[in-house]
């Protein structure tokens, strides 16, 4: 009996191994190699079976692969269900998840334990599925087995990746290589009629085409220029007449034509199905070669008469000037790898052969070029930019020079009230209430600004007051006892006590701090600072008279020469820049401060009309100083001017 045993697990491992290198080996596409993983996979651990989930751009789950195949149709087992609810999870934690599944019925009324096992698909570095296995298992041990396996076999997929992707890499450089060893065949000639003859052949053996031609837009159609192993032919017979149809098709599109394209093509082909049904039957592709050019004269060269290429100009696209047909037995389809091959192979070849076909001519047709583009350059629109660019810098420097403006000096501002007082903490104490806010407009002597706690000022002022009443009441007793001398003194004791007494009720009085001077608050609120300790001296309110304000402009040193008491300006607030004031220069200090790295001079101004409402104390900005009238050319290049003047001593 064992060695019955032995015998078929050998059988086993060796069809396990089997279906292994089959998966290694593998060269179909992804749709058939995920059902035949997955069968494999399941048969490793012999479960019900398996799932490949993962989780799309609308954040639903979706099933990309199943086996069985039955799986893939609704309604799923419940393990499945139960697998799906886990993806999100299991893709977040990157950990393989084991979850028991409810008991379901077997074919014999027996209840059999079941487990899913959820392992994250890594690749690319992140996790971009899940695989989901039904398996059976009584113990721990049994799917920790199933576990390892599982895990194993999941890289089977990625190697699978690999090598696909590395089979797509060798067909590109392939295709490079192709692409790239015509090139350098068409560049060994120096000749158009040879490159393009070189071309079409080249171009007919390498995608095994019966015929291969070569057309160039000339005047409002297409003119052949080159047929694949043909070196000389008429242009009068009725293939090259189709060819030349074709082409035209193909260029006025400006789109691959491919006949027989299938029913989703967008493209016009009649030209392209009667070149193939008479001259055929055969698989016509006709490509059109562009060039991107910024010269519309050459745009007319190549493409003349065509609005394709005129606006293709204007757009700033590519220019189609030639169109190359290939022409292939019927069942030789082109593939999608090969068009792309084709379309790469165009692209590269096109500057060279419109290179030569615009300078391989006989030196008629060079010279009447040459006076063509001499020509344009003198009365057509080839240099229009160029000329109206020169129109335009004599028209600005005849402005700068001729016209005049009025010359200003800017600087930076800011309105100051004419008087302002800063009221002060009176003695140490906590700020207990503030009843004003900023922009609150006060009167001297009866707005209440703040509280101060003056609990220790009144607790000391009763303990002074108990002492003199406690000297007066000695004195009394004195008195009454007939001792003059004893009373005396405690009469004159309390009597000592009476500027203490004042000056306690006094600061008692001073804790309820009213306004000095009438105006408006402008220092900032003191809401928040409510209940904590000031000290005597320290400012907590400022008022500013608002009725007049002054205006401090600070003038850079090197302007400040042009800047004259009586001048006149501007001033374009921060928060108002829309609304301009005018103002008058009324005083110039007589020493410069330095603020940051310069010298400025603080200008004083006045305003010169009724201030808004929204202008404000501490008001900043910019303002202009008007100095005098000047030609432009001065006012722009003034700074310039002065700068060169100091470096050269002129």
């Amino acid at each position: 009996m064992s060695e019955r045993v032995k015998l078929d697990t050998e059988q086993e491992q060796a069809s396990i191994e089997s279906s292994m290198r089959r998966l290694l080996m593998f060269e179909g596409p992804s749709e058939a190699f995920i059902p035949a993983m997955l069968q494999w996979q399941c048969s490793l651990t012999e479960a019900e079976g398996g799932a490949l989930l993962r989780v799309n751009r609308d954040q639903a789950v979706e099933m990309v692969g199943a086996h069985p195949a039955t799986l893939l149709a609704p309604p799923h087992p419940p393990w499945v269900n139960q697998a799906a609810a886990q993806v999100a999870e299991v893709m977040r934690t990157a950990q393989t998840r084991i979850e028991p599944v409810e008991a379901v019925p077997t074919f014999y009324g027996r209840r059999a334990e079941q487990a899913v096992v959820l392992l994250p698909l890594r690749g690319e570095g992140a996790v971009r599925g899940v695989l989901a296995f039904c398996v059976s298992g009584a113990d721990e041990a049994q799917l920790e087995r199933h576990r390892e396996r599982l895990e194993f076999s999941a890289g089977i997929l990625m190697l699978y990746e690999m090598r696909l992707a590395l089979r797509h890499r060798i067909a590109d450089s392939r295709r490079m290589r192709q692409c790239v060893d015509l090139m350098a065949k068409l560049n060994q000639n120096g000749h158009f009629k040879a490159a393009a003859m070189s071309f079409c052949n080249e171009v007919a053996h390498r995608w095994s085409a019966h015929r291969v031609s070569l057309g160039f837009a000339r005047g409002r159609g297409v003119r052949v220029e080159a047929l694949s192993h043909t070196e000389k032919f008429s242009r009068k017979t009725k293939l090259v007449r189709s060819m030349q149809a074709t082409m035209e098709e193909c260029l006025d599109q400006d789109l691959e034509v491919l006949h027989p394209g299938g029913p989703e093509a967008a493209t016009v082909s009649r030209a392209a199905q009667g070149l193939a049904e008479q001259h055929g039957p055969s698989i016509v592709l006709s490509l059109p070669l562009r060039q991107t050019v910024t010269d519309r004269n050459l745009v007319e060269e190549i493409s003349p008469g065509k609005s394709l290429g005129r606006g293709a100009l204007e757009q700033g696209g590519a220019t189609p000037f030639a169109v190359l047909t290939v022409e292939r037995p019927v069942d030789q389809p082109f593939e999608a790898t090969e068009v792309e091959m084709l379309r790469l192979t165009c692209e590269l070849a096109s500057p060279r052969l419109l290179e030569l076909y615009r300078t391989d001519r006989w030196w008629g047709a060079r010279m009447a070029l040459d006076a063509r583009r001499l020509g344009a350059a003198v009365v057509g629109p080839r240099y229009t930019w160029v000329k109206l660019a020169a129109l335009l810098i004599t028209g600005i420097l005849a402005f700068a020079l001729l016209g005049r403006t009025t010359e200003t000096v800017s600087g930076s501002f800011a309105l100051q009230p004419r008087s302002q007082a800063i009221v002060a903490a009176p003695f140490d104490s906590l700020l207990d209430r503030v009843h004003v806010e900023p922009g609150d407009d006060v009167l001297a002597g009866q707005t209440l600004l703040a509280e101060l706690d003056t609990l220790e000022v009144r607790n000391r002022l009763a303990g002074v007051v108990q002492r003199q009443r406690t000297f007066e009441q000695e004195a009394t007793e004195a008195l009454r006892e007939g001792e003059v001398e004893r009373a005396e003194l405690a009469q004159l004791r309390a009597m000592e006590l009476e500027p203490e007494i004042d000056l306690l009720r006094e600061l008692e009085s001073r804790g309820r701090i009213v306004a000095p001077v009438s105006g408006r608050v402008i220092s900032p609120s003191l809401r928040e600072v409510e209940g904590t300790a000031v000290q005597r001296g320290q400012g907590l309110f400022m008022i500013a008279s608002v009725e007049q304000l002054e205006v401090e402009l600070l003038i850079p040193e090197r302007y400040i020469a042009d800047v004259k008491v009586g001048q006149e300006g501007r001033l374009a607030a921060t928060a108002y820049p829309t609304q301009p004031l005018r103002f008058e220069v009324v005083r110039i200090a007589p020493a410069a401060e330095v603020l940051g790295q310069i010298n400025a001079f603080k200008v004083e101004g006045r305003l010169l009309e009724d201030a808004p409402e929204w202008l404000k104390p501490g008001m900043e900005g910019a303002g202009r100083v008007e100095i005098g009238r000047a030609s432009y050319a001065w006012v722009w290049t003034r700074d310039m001017v002065n700068w060169l003047r100091m470096r050269l001593w002129w």
